[in-house]
């Protein structure tokens, strides 16, 4: 089922020649919610194999990174693996979806400082966008930065200066 609410919310993005959603998205959010309350079935294990799969869809889903918090939010143990979700995400260019963004930065605040490495991956034009969208950020990773000896003087630069 919950495989099946992610396969659907990806076909809920468009139909590949017209704009009408396929799904709903109020429904497909019901949808996902009605998995991750069966917590019997769906576990910690069952749910990162779910979004390792849906992480390769294209696109990706619309309500992935919904469906990335939540999981993390239940499975606080899945940190290191929602850090390699977010890698591939990068590698997907996340930055180009504004809804998958906004999500992909809420996770990265919530999951400092492990995120730090991630958001450092990112171009730093992108860099700069998610620390002037979300300015919580940049406290973290300036400490982060600062102890770690493989940042380069351009980022740190980046990562020290304050939103205008």
């Amino acid at each position: 089922a919950a495989a099946a609410a992610a396969a659907a919310s990806a076909s809920a993005e468009t139909k590949s020649n017209k704009q009408q959603p396929l799904v709903a998205l109020d429904l497909l959010i019901r949808a996902t919610q009605a998995c991750f309350d069966l917590t019997t079935t769906y576990k910690q294990d069952v749910l990162a194999v779910v979004l390792q799969k849906v992480v390769e869809l294209n696109p990706t889903p619309l309500l992935f990174m919904r469906t990335v918090i939540q999981t993390l939010k239940l499975h606080p143990k899945l940190q290191t693996f929602v850090m390699n979700i977010l890698n591939r995400l990068i590698d997907k260019e996340v930055w180009n979806h504004t809804k998958l963004w906004e999500g992909f930065l809420r996770c990265c605040q919530m999951s400092m400082p492990k995120s730090a490495a991630v958001l450092l991956r990112l171009p730093p034009q992108q860099l700069e966008d998610a620390l002037a969208k979300c300015e919580p950020l940049r406290e973290p990773l300036r400490r982060y930065a600062s102890q770690s000896r493989n940042v380069p003087g351009y980022l740190l630069a980046l990562i020290g200066k304050k939103a205008a």
